[in-house]
């Protein structure tokens, strides 16, 4: 695997794995000893928690097509070993539950598969006050960014659809649009109560961060000529 080349994504888009895919895969403690690896990793890689958790339900019955995902799993986390949590102490602690559960996709017996993930998050993000742009979009953008989320802003909205536009053009244009909303009602929710009424209205995660942006430099601004008058009316 060390002149692999990486993967975007940790397992092939469509893929669908059962116990009679392929032929068996012989190399079997391989292929366990890799899983217990990868499930170690995923303390700090959850986004690789699903397909780590659909690879370890082959355990007792491995093809070679598994195996093949599995090793789909290692040239994508070549490709993002850079990327990880980070935990570190902090003041506050904020305990976070997810869930998620598909229908009937065990290809074998139609079995449903749930999952839950608990996150403690001890350094929250700070509320945009109107003042502190630089540390708030810091944060901002490296939450959404570890989240896979920051597409809208980091790219520009695509053009309208028409009948020429190919599936993948249709099928980017689908994911811009629901990344995009989930980014600015991100970015809404961190912005404290007091400025929310203010601030000027915006369909678009990338606008609302230049927007962001400009309250903060107008403020500071404001909250300068007003410490300005101040210090004259008391000299």
């Amino acid at each position: 695997m060390q002149d692999a080349h990486p993967c975007p994504i940790p397992m092939a888009i469509g893929t669908k794995l059962s116990v009679a895919n392929s032929e068996l895969f012989k190399a079997s403690s391989l292929y366990r000893s890799t899983i217990r690896a990868l499930q170690c990793l995923t303390l700090t890689r959850p986004d690789i928690s699903f397909t780590v958790n659909k690879l370890s339900q082959f355990l007792q019955a491995l093809t070679e097509l598994q195996w093949q995902a599995c090793k789909h799993v290692l040239r994508y986390i070549k490709g993002t070993k850079f990327h990880g949590l980070i935990f570190k102490p902090a003041a506050s602690l904020c305990v976070e539950c997810y869930a998620n559960a598909d229908w009937g996709s065990n290809l074998d017996d139609k079995r449903s598969t749930s999952g839950y993930s608990y996150a403690i998050n001890a350094s929250y993000i700070v509320k945009f006050n109107g003042f502190n742009y630089n540390e708030w979009s810091e944060q901002v953008e490296y939450y959404l960014g570890i989240q896979n989320l920051d597409l809208a802003l980091m790219t520009k909205k695509p053009i309208d659809l028409t009948k020429n536009n190919t599936d993948e053009e249709r099928s980017f244009h689908k994911e811009w649009e629901r990344l995009n909303r989930l980014s600015l009602k991100f970015l809404r929710m961190t912005m404290a109560s007091e400025i929310k009424t203010s601030f000027p209205a915006t369909e678009y995660a990338k606008e609302f961060m230049r927007l962001a942006k400009e309250t903060s430099q107008s403020e500071a601004v404001d909250k300068s000529r007003t410490g300005a008058l101040m210090n004259r009316l008391t000299t």
